[in-house]
């Protein structure tokens, strides 16, 4: 990536997007709200953009809420 597109880029950045050291820290809320059906787009939009243009702060939401998700189950089943 060029200085131009690396400043193209930066200057495209939403100004709302949290950004991953907030994203880092909010991260197991937001999947914790996620998992039980609720909107965390609502409480928390700058996460929701922050993920949308962030590969792997979003491959790790996924990963995380894929384990939220197997840990309500497992405690419902068991």
């Amino acid at each position: 990536m060029s200085a131009f597109d690396a400043l193209q880029s930066l200057l495209a950045t939403d100004p709302r997007d949290a950004g991953c050291g907030e994203t880092f820290e909010l991260i197991h809320a937001y999947a914790e709200i996620a998992a039980a059906g609720r909107d965390p787009e609502s409480s928390m939009p700058g996460i929701t953009i922050h993920l949308a243009t962030c590969g792997p702060c979003a491959e790790d939401y996924l990963a995380l809420l894929a384990a939220v998700r197997a840990e309500g189950e497992a405690g419902v089943a068991g």
